[in-house]
């Protein structure tokens, strides 16, 4: 027990220790707080720290009161609570020594924080002092700016009482602005008027001008060619001809000539139309016209006629020994002495011919024709009798002419008659059912599109059925020529300009045949009930244009502006929509509905309503329909077979 005692008084003297330690750590604590406030919270913890250890001692203390009765468990306790307790003091040391440390530290930091509080209270004393100035400042500004205010108080006050007046100012500014803007549409109205009027001012003026140069160039062309003379020999022949059993009727056109002939009874048989057309065979083709085109040989005689004499002219390896003549009309030329005689040239120009001898070689021809026709009948000379017809602008030397040939020709002067081709026409519309009929003392506007050349000629109807002719002149040929060019061009816009030329040098046979082709298809096919026209191919195209581009004619087609009209449904075929057919007649009809006004406007023809229409694409229905729809005010009369009209109108002024 006293060992127990002393061992409580051993460890209540260590314990005492223990205080005292922990009073002068309290102390140094206590000193530590006082040196450096930025520590308090690590002191703070040590003392809690402390505070426990000293309570945790106090409980080791009451442990061991009631572990005496315990001793050996007692004792262990005490002696692993000393080892704890001075661990822990370790603990304390090196915390204090840390504390100290940090300490040591903290008064660096806080050395150099107050080096930095001080330079901060020194420039925050400067920047006061500046931020004194610069409010001394602004409170001067603000000042000047009050003043500055105060004017522009005033300032904004005049400019309120501007506004107000110019808000007056706007407002009766933009009535002003209406009232001129009224004057201004009123003004543009009266400009657009005058305008319109001046355009239409224009336009009469241009249209004056028009048919004054379109009467000027009539009378010009009256003047230079000689008023048409009557029939010639019509009063002397009238008594012959009725004892006549047969009359025959040749035409020499341009570019075309025919005959026909008609026997009295066969006349008045109405059913037959009183007309036979002679078998002119060429090419083993029967036609009732054959081309113009007479071939003599190298010693001026007869060789052929028609497109016999086209072909064997095309096929002649050597034709400087051949006199080919074509398109009558057209070559004939007079010498600078004009007492000489009329000439025809060749086709190429380097030969020449009296004119009587070529027509009289022409009317032989068809003489020999009407003969070979009738051999199985009798075919006596002096029963016949024969009327030749000239265009409206033969004067009375071609008429001379055409009877010095026929009378070459073996055609007995008594047994001849020359009639022109309006007196023939004019005949036949009066002889066939015409609704109205054209009556004695009316006016007659005929017009000829002949493939030479365009006619116009206007007549009235005599008591004695004579013509009194009043306008007559010839213009270059209108309908065939524009229609050929339109077709061209629409081929030449598919296949090219190079690849067409050279079809064309290549086979200028061939081409005029698809052109002939072309045109008896305009002529006579109808279009009723029909969306699209069909047209066959040359095939020798075709070969040119593969040869030269590699290319179908229907691939160029696709390619082609004529995509959406035109149409390749076969090789040797092409297909064209009717809007794009009916282009093709565009300018013919308006060339025609022109002359027609120009001719109705010239003085003393306003009156005029009948209008003959022959020869040429007058044959097409397509052309009729719309010269009638052109002209609904006119009675527009257009000879059944046109293509033979002038031969059939010159039988009908014999039989007459």
């Amino acid at each position: 027990m006293q060992t127990i005692r002393q061992e409580m008084t051993k460890q209540s003297a260590l314990l005492q220790k223990e205080k005292s330690k922990i009073k002068e750590l309290e102390d140094e604590k206590m000193n530590i707080r006082r040196s450096n406030r930025i520590s308090y919270n690590e002191i703070q913890r040590l003392k809690q720290e402390v505070i426990i250890n000293k309570s945790s001692a106090s409980q080791h203390i009451q442990e061991k009161d009631e572990e005496i009765r315990k001793v050996s468990e007692e004792k262990e306790y005490l002696t692993k609570s000393l080892k704890a307790e001075q661990v822990k003091t370790a603990v304390l040391e090196e915390q204090k020594n840390e504390i100290l440390r940090c300490s040591m530290t903290k008064d660096d930091k806080i050395e150099k924080l107050q080096k930095i509080i001080d330079e901060t209270r020194s420039n925050m004393t400067k920047l006061k002092a500046s931020n004194d100035a610069k409010l001394q400042n602004i409170r001067q500004k603000m000042s000047h700016n009050l003043v500055l205010l105060e004017r522009e108080k005033v300032k904004l006050h005049e400019l309120e009482r501007g506004k107000t007046h110019m808000e007056r100012m706007r407002r009766k500014t933009e009535e002003d602005l209406a009232k001129l803007r009224e004057d201004h549409n009123d003004a543009k109205n009266n400009i657009k008027s005058l305008t319109d009027q001046h355009n239409e001012v224009i336009i009469k003026n241009r249209e004056e001008i028009d048919r004054l140069k379109f009467q000027v160039e009539f009378m010009m062309k009256q003047q230079t060619m000689v008023p048409p003379v009557n029939m010639i020999r019509f009063s002397e022949c009238k008594k012959s001809f009725k004892s006549l059993l047969m009359l025959v009727a040749i035409e020499i056109g341009t570019f075309f000539s025919g005959c026909c002939y008609s026997f009295e009874g066969l006349y008045k048989d109405s059913e037959k139309h009183g007309f036979v057309s002679p078998h002119l065979y060429t090419e083993e083709k029967l036609q009732k016209k054959i081309p113009t085109a007479l071939l003599l040989n190298s010693k001026k005689e007869f060789e052929c006629f028609g497109v016999d004499a086209e072909k064997r002219y095309s096929q002649a390896v050597e034709s400087d020994n051949w006199f080919y003549f074509t398109k009558f009309k057209t070559m004939l030329f007079r010498s600078k002495d004009e007492k000489s005689e009329i000439q025809m040239k060749t086709l190429d120009g380097t030969k020449e011919m009296p004119a009587w001898f070529i027509y009289s070689l022409t009317i032989k021809y068809f003489k020999d024709v009407i003969k070979k026709s009738m051999e199985r009948g009798t075919f006596r000379e002096d029963d016949v009798g024969w009327i030749i017809t000239l265009p409206p602008s033969a004067t009375a030397e071609s008429q001379q002419i055409m009877i010095q040939a026929a009378i070459k020709a073996g055609i007995s002067e008594r047994k001849l008659l020359v009639v022109s081709e309006t007196d023939a026409i004019v005949a036949l519309c009066r002889s066939e059912i015409v609704e109205p009929n054209i009556q004695c003392g009316v006016k007659v506007l005929i017009l000829d599109l002949g493939s030479g050349s365009f006619d116009v000629c206007v007549c009235e109807v005599q008591e004695d059925q004579s013509l009194n002719i009043q306008l007559n002149a010839s213009f270059p040929a209108v309908g065939w020529p524009q229609i050929k060019e339109a077709f061209e061009d629409i081929f030449i816009g598919i296949v090219g300009n190079r690849v067409f030329k050279q079809y064309c040098n290549e086979y200028p046979e061939e081409k005029k045949n698809w052109l002939e082709y072309i045109f008896r298809k305009i002529c006579f096919e109808s279009e009723v009930k029909k969306e699209y026209m069909y047209l066959e191919l040359p095939i020798d195209l075709q070969n040119v244009l593969y040869k030269e581009t590699g290319k179908e004619f229907a691939e160029l087609i696709c390619q082609s502006t004529f995509s959406d009209s035109l149409t390749c449904p076969a090789n040797d075929k092409i297909k064209i929509s009717l809007p794009v057919w009916h282009t093709l007649f565009d300018i013919p009809v308006h060339q025609i509905k022109y002359y027609v006004n120009q001719v109705t406007e010239m003085e003393g023809m306003k009156s005029l309503t009948n209008i003959i229409i022959t020869g040429g694409i007058i044959q097409s229905e397509t052309v009729q329909l719309r010269i009638k729809q052109l002209f609904l005010d006119k009675n527009i009369i257009i000879p059944k077979d046109v293509g033979f009209a002038v031969l059939r109108g010159a039988i009908t002024i014999g039989m007459s």
